[in-house]
């Protein structure tokens, strides 16, 4: 394990990719933290804290695993298991990258802006919604 400080660009994506996977021992409830998604999209599973959105990203045993906020006896009983498995670690690391090109694929997100835009329209035109003047 390594400690290696603030990184970005280039240095932080050879890290993550030269990485067996990544730890997001997060005591915050981030929304959608881009430490687990960078990781994921660079095809590396994360043990991350079951806490705020990191839950919604690290499917448990299919994306990686989760450990109880602020137990390190959890978090290294999580670590030493994948640590253990390099098989699941790049099983994991696959489905983490197909995850997240399925959530973060721009059509997808266009189809559902415009399904939304519809909806107001429709609301709009039955008189169920007012704009502002």
């Amino acid at each position: 394990m390594q400690f290696v400080g603030y990184q970005t660009g280039k240095a932080l994506h050879d890290l993550i990719r030269n990485s067996a996977f990544t730890i997001m021992a997060s005591e915050c409830y981030e929304n959608a933290p881009l430490a687990c998604i960078e990781s994921m999209a660079l095809g590396r599973s994360v043990v991350g804290s079951n806490i705020g959105g990191i839950p919604e990203l690290v499917k448990d045993e299919r994306t990686g695993l989760l450990f109880e906020p602020r137990n390190a006896e959890d978090l290294s009983r999580k670590i030493n298991y994948l640590l253990g498995n390099p098989a699941l670690q790049i099983e994991w690391g696959k489905n983490a990258r197909t995850q997240i090109e399925t959530m973060f694929d721009s059509e997808r997100h266009y189809q559902a802006l415009l399904e939304i835009y519809q909806q107001l329209l429709k609301k709009y035109q039955k008189g169920c919604v007012q704009v502002p003047k």
